[in-house]
């Protein structure tokens, strides 16, 4: 049984990132993010590998499943990316790597436990149900707990810290 894991294609977004922002302002930068389009690339992957893809429903991983398997995903709201909210609400501008860096802190010590065993109990599930060659489609910090769940149930695969956009990591049991 292999577990393939694909983090979405890269995001083309503005360079707004790079500005001073208020925490609104973050939020509705975030929510660009989750529609913006993707810039495809080519992954080498075998479909006939692979009998199920289960995706994220945001559409940039959508857009990445349909692309590598087809129209036949099973999209889940389990796959999202793990949620970075602003500390704190003001009108201040501060750099998004600020607003970016603090959000992370505090999803750090407050959700990460939550994501944690979301990834674990997905994992859980599907092996359950299947004993077949199952691609993932992802996001960066999510697939770090995806990972981590396959190897702490006896899958074998690669190292990753920030996962690439567009490839595929292949995990075997």
């Amino acid at each position: 049984m292999k577990i393939g894991l694909i983090r979405h294609f890269e995001v083309i977004q503005s360079s707004k990132a790079l500005t001073l922002m208020s925490s609104e302002e973050f939020k509705q930068w975030q929510n660009r993010y989750n529609v913006a389009m993707t810039r495809s690339n080519a992954i080498d992957i075998d479909k006939k590998e692979w009998q199920i893809c289960y995706t994220s429903d945001l559409s940039r991983a959508v857009y990445t499943a349909k692309t590598v398997f087809g129209d036949k995903i099973i999209e889940t709201k389990l796959l999202r990316e793990v949620e970075i909210l602003p500390l704190f609400d003001t009108n201040i501008k501060i750099p998004f790597i600020i607003w970016n860096t603090l959000g992370r802190f505090q999803w750090y010590f407050s959700r990460k436990h939550i994501d944690e065993k979301r990834a674990n109990d997905f994992i859980s599930d599907i092996l359950n149900k299947y004993e077949k060659n199952i691609l993932i489609v992802s996001h960066g910090a999510l697939m770090w707990y995806l990972r981590k769940s396959l190897i702490s149930k006896g899958f074998n695969g690669p190292r990753f810290g920030k996962a690439k956009n567009g490839h595929l990591y292949i995990f075997k049991c």
